[in-house]
């Protein structure tokens, strides 16, 4: 958000609008605009460069992380994003014709997703909806104002409830480049609710993939913490979905509860998304057999 402002050309529209610093985090631009009375027309106008922006964006070939990511857990598991960008909606699409897929939660709407009006799924925006015929149309994007609020919209409402029923449900749960700004105190509060307390959570493991120190961290995350319930790492490759593919849970489980680890089987870097698959097809065999012990590679 730092530098959105010159992503998106608008540094001359702000200046001709009177915004003296257009050099701040976008965030902070776009609630001076929104609180102002004659903003509507520059809002709607960044509005729709916003949507066109990311629209734009395609994923590479892969395997990215975003397939790596999504290749890494399974249909129980759940993402949940902020982000507007389609690469994650795009992973998910093109990952699902090789094996189960978690589902995909869209706290601030995305340009690629679309919401049938009339039932209560989601699809590509223009494609059609198969329980009504109807086509999903582009949801609103929550824009950053300060108070932000995820319970009018019926389409960010649905998201956030499926979010917090896995959260509340979740064994393991990982925070992936998440800063948790304090201007953002609705979707904490909605975080903190669904996870609970943290003395309560006295199984469960937090893991936080992040750049910053350990202190900072574990300062910002404590309400999710239960004691020394926790693991940092700097690089998804290094998470614990990447160590145990498709097992974390399990191989968690198993080490903490059973003393009995699992060795780390890790995910090979391949050129090819259709040969990481290759790989991991023991584990999506394992899964249609019913099976839940890791895979010997």
């Amino acid at each position: 958000m730092k530098d959105f402002v010159d992503v998106l050309e608008l540094r001359a529209e702000l200046r001709q609008f009177g915004i003296a610093n257009v050099d701040r985090n976008f965030e902070l631009l776009f609630q001076e605009i929104a609180a102002r009375d004659d903003g509507g027309a520059l809002r709607s106008h960044i509005e729709k460069r916003v949507v066109s922006y990311f629209t734009n964006l395609e994923l590479s070939p892969g395997p990215t992380l975003y397939d790596i990511m999504v290749l890494s857990l399974r249909a129980k598991d759940m993402i949940a994003t902020f982000n507007w960008d389609p690469f994650l909606w795009a992973a998910a699409c093109r990952v699902s014709r090789y094996a189960p897929v978690p589902r995909v939660a869209f706290l601030h709407g995305n340009v690629a997703v679309g919401y049938c009006q009339r039932d209560p799924i989601k699809g590509p925006v223009g494609a059609t909806c198969r329980k009504c015929g109807g086509t999903f149309e582009q949801s609103r994007l929550l824009f950053p104002v300060a108070d932000k609020d995820y319970t009018s919209d019926e389409v960010l409402r649905h998201e956030w409830i499926d979010m917090q029923r896995s959260m509340k449900a979740a064994y393991f749960f990982t925070v992936f480049g998440y800063s948790a700004p304090t201007a953002d105190v609705a979707a904490i509060e909605l975080l903190r609710s669904a996870w609970g307390k943290a003395e309560e959570r006295n199984l469960e493991q937090t893991e936080i993939i992040d750049i910053q120190d350990e202190s900072t961290l574990r300062q910002t995350w404590s309400s999710f913490v239960h004691t020394h319930h926790y693991g940092i790492v700097d690089n998804y490759r290094l998470s614990y979905a990447v160590d145990y593919p498709r097992r974390s849970c399990e191989a968690f489980w198993q080490s903490v509860m059973e003393l009995k680890p699992y060795e780390p089987v890790g995910m090979p870097d391949c050129s090819q998304l259709e040969d990481l698959v290759d790989w991991l097809s023991p584990f999506i065999a394992a899964e249609h057999s019913n099976e839940a012990g890791i895979v010997e590679q």
